[in-house]
């Protein structure tokens, strides 16, 4: 069924996975600024958006996508698929944006918690509704399992694990800035189009610095699954 994209839709879908009855899978198809999201009800609990399947009673949610460079510059944990910002992400993620954002607030992040950058570089740490960021990948019959936060290194550090902050991106006249600022799902360096960022992430004075943690790093276009994991709000941890 086809109808106009609205997050009471959400909140709809949410409250219906809440029942205990066994359904049979239900499929809608919304659209916003042209762009069709399909969602598929596969049962109490479990959505399919797209390509991201979506646990809500786990508040976790996977997606598939690909590694897309071995070194800087890079700006972004991950964007969408032909994505204008690829050229500066470590992934891409075979969804869009609207996508990725309607899993985000099914597994319950609020952006009403949280708040984006005012601008590119904002020194401020972000507070909210926080994810852990998982990758997974074969290498040579081996299973490989890194946290996000590890892959990049200032120095001999990584970026704070769990402390990935949903924002939700902002909407602005011309319309969704996550789309118009070409497809940024997440982000570390504080930018105000990304649906996630870092909470401290790297700021202009040490982002020179940022290097590519070489131990991990698999070959370009290596597939890679990414789980996203609701871990509490950085307000009470």
């Amino acid at each position: 069924m086809k109808m106009k994209f609205t997050w009471v839709l959400v909140l709809a879908f949410l409250l219906l996975g809440c029942s205990e009855q066994p359904i049979r899978p239900t499929e809608e198809v919304i659209e916003l600024n042209g762009n069709k999201v399909t969602i598929v009800k596969l049962d109490q609990g479990h959505f399919k958006i797209g390509n991201i399947l979506v646990d809500t009673r786990s508040r976790r949610f996977e997606v598939q996508g690909k590694f897309l460079r071995v070194g800087p510059p890079i700006e972004f944990l991950a964007v969408a698929k032909n994505g204008r910002r690829g050229y500066e992400s470590l992934l891409e993620f075979d969804v869009n944006v609207y996508e990725f954002n309607l899993a985000c607030i099914l597994i319950g992040l609020d952006a009403h918690k949280g708040a984006p950058p005012r601008a590119h570089f904002d020194p401020s740490v972000i507070e909210g509704d926080a994810v852990q960021i998982t990758l997974a990948w074969e290498k040579n019959g081996t299973h490989e399992e890194h946290e996000a936060s590890e892959f990049f290194l200032i120095g001999d550090k990584s970026l704070v694990k769990g402390d990935w902050v949903y924002t939700g991106s902002t909407f602005v006249s011309s319309g969704y800035l996550a789309d118009i600022d070409g497809g940024t799902l997440v982000g570390f360096v504080h930018d105000p189009a990304s649906i996630i960022e870092h909470g401290h992430g790297f700021g202009s004075s040490s982002y020179g610095g940022l290097k590519l943690n070489q131990a991990l790093m698999p070959a370009v276009d290596m597939p890679v699954t990414a789980i996203f994991e609701y871990v509490g709000n950085t307000q009470n941890n």
